[in-house]
């Protein structure tokens, strides 16, 4: 069977409220620590649901709300590892009766014959940007190890050699990590503009952007107070010459209340020189992503036109 036959079981499922074959169909198709990221739903985490059980709540979530009939899927294999499923869902609201259609389309992820991590969204544009996003970069880079390719502009670099801009970045993350403010002070300093914009996950609520080195100070007087910070294995990625992305899971828990929220974040950090102009945390990976390969576009086309 293939992956859009295996795709095909649980959209099947789903469409009869059939909970007990779209379990099973986790159970033997998902990765033990598969996330989704729900357009339409909220689950305990915002809009991400994790591992097995997670997409089982999510699954539940949707049968409650609304009564769904997918209808004519549209399949598009991207590289090896993505595949997107465009569909015009009619849903029915199970309490009003109401019926509305939606477009909406799913990127899902594949790590060998598991699905690893999936996502929908509101339109079938939203999808198919993000799943080049994720090929391209996955074209760039060996995901999961310390060597990154030269292939669309992302820069080569190891473990053992990575740029200053990198080193500033890193030593940024650890500082946060241990709630260090002296140590994070040092790198705002060597590493900010003066006019320099940091936009934090949640910018509108937290007051953001912050400027320069004393607003991102003002920010993480404000963040670390708080909560605790945790990046789980992070990436680094240098993305032309002026950009550094980085991915990875970041686990926050709260001063007071001890609840522990788990993001899957990317951040883009865009530099002039060795001094950072702009610094921005998206909410998925793919949208950092789209944003670090839409910049490392534009410089390359920069270059094209200087040069000719």
């Amino acid at each position: 069977m293939n992956r859009h036959e295996l795709l095909d079981e649980v959209f099947d499922a789903l469409e009869r409220h059939d909970l007990e074959s779209v379990e099973s169909w986790f159970e033997r198709h998902a990765h033990p620590d598969v996330m989704f990221t729900s357009a339409l739903t909220s689950g305990v985490e915002g809009r991400v649901y994790r591992g097995k059980r997670g997409l089982v709540n999510w699954a539940n979530d949707i049968s409650e709300a609304v009564s769904i009939t997918y209808g004519a899927r549209e399949y598009r294999d991207m590289g090896d590892d993505v595949v997107v499923v465009l569909v015009r869902p009619k849903l029915e609201g199970r309490g009003s009766g109401v019926q509305i259609q939606l477009e909406v389309g799913f990127v899902i992820e594949f790590e060998g014959e598991l699905a690893r991590r999936g996502a929908s969204y509101p339109s079938h544009a939203e999808a198919l940007g993000a799943a080049n996003a994720l090929t391209a970069t996955s074209e760039s880079t060996e995901m999961g190890s310390a060597q990154y390719h030269s292939k669309r502009g992302v820069a080569s670099m190891s473990e053992g050699s990575p740029s200053r801009r990198v080193e500033l970045v890193r030593a940024g993350q650890e500082a946060l990590e241990r709630s260090d403010r002296d140590a994070f002070r040092d790198v705002a300093d060597r590493m900010m503009h003066r006019d320099g914009e940091w936009v934090p996950l949640l910018a509108e609520v937290e007051g953001g952007p912050y400027i320069g080195p004393r607003g991102v100070m003002r920010w993480f007087d404000d963040f670390m107070g708080s909560f605790e910070v945790r990046y789980e294995n992070p990436e680094f990625v240098e993305v032309g010459d002026r950009v550094v992305l980085t991915l990875g899971e970041m686990r926050l828990r709260g001063r007071e209340s001890d609840i522990e929220v788990t993001r899957d974040v990317g951040t883009v950090y865009e530099f002039d020189g060795e001094r950072l102009r702009r610094g921005r945390v998206y909410d998925s990976r793919a949208e950092a992503i789209a944003a670090a390969e839409a910049l490392g576009a534009a410089d390359r086309s920069t270059d094209a036109e200087s040069v000719g």
